[in-house]
């Protein structure tokens, strides 16, 4: 499976990026209904101004601008199959090709297992493929049921500071009184009777934060 990467273009304020839609043989909705992505993305604790423009490749990647890559023959649907590839980037590459503008560049990640619009990432487990990662990660979890989230920093649920003590696996809303303890001392269901549970109505929209949105707002483009 070729990892291309979504949502990696700079932007004023962003709530995640550098996103990976991962589907399997068992990402299905049913007969005839296709397939459901798991969306895996960079996601900070809040909002950040994305600004990338200064970075250099990393991980002994090379730097290769466009004239280059046009001068090897390297199709757009090629840059499909980088590790360092993107939506956007191969956008971009096209629109090179045909008008000769924009001279930008991209990493040519040539450590596996590495990957990211600057090959600044790295998969667990020394896989070399995002699902060999994904494969290894779950399989740590059958085998270990406690402390299987020890995978560096990750966006916590604030709310619970460092109460929660479980194996560094942080947490966002839903996993907050959904009826199954994650943290190790059960805090993340403690006083749930207290919680006010909204609920949105039927001509609302629950945004992913639990917020509701009158229909209207609903992709109104802004």
């Amino acid at each position: 499976m070729h990892i291309i990467l979504h949502n990696t273009k700079d932007a004023n304020l962003v709530q995640y990026y550098d996103c990976i839609y991962y589907t399997n043989e068992t990402s299905y909705l049913g007969e005839g209904e296709g397939t459901v992505p798991v969306k895996y993305c960079q996601q900070p604790s809040k909002m950040v101004k994305l600004d990338r423009s200064n970075d250099t490749c990393l991980n002994n990647s090379t730097k290769l601008f466009y004239f280059q890559l046009s001068e090897l023959s390297i199709t757009p649907n090629d840059l499909l199959k980088w590790p360092s590839s993107s939506v956007e980037h191969v956008d971009e590459y096209a629109s090179y090709l045909r008008n000769k503008a924009d001279n930008n560049y991209l990493c040519n990640c040539t450590i596996p297992g590495t990957f990211g619009k600057f090959c600044e990432n790295k998969f667990y487990y020394d896989a070399t493929t995002f699902d060999e990662a994904v494969k290894e990660q779950f399989g740590q979890i059958r085998a270990n049921r406690y402390g299987n989230q020890l995978h560096n920093n990750r966006p916590c649920y604030s709310t619970l500071g460092t109460t929660c003590n479980s194996g560094l696996m942080c947490l966002d809303w839903r996993d907050i009184c959904d009826g199954t303890q994650q943290c190790m001392d059960g805090v993340d269901e403690d006083f749930c009777h207290l919680l006010e549970f909204n609920e949105c109505d039927e001509n609302e929209y629950r945004c992913s934060n639990g917020m509701c949105l009158p229909d209207e707002y609903w992709l109104d483009g802004t």
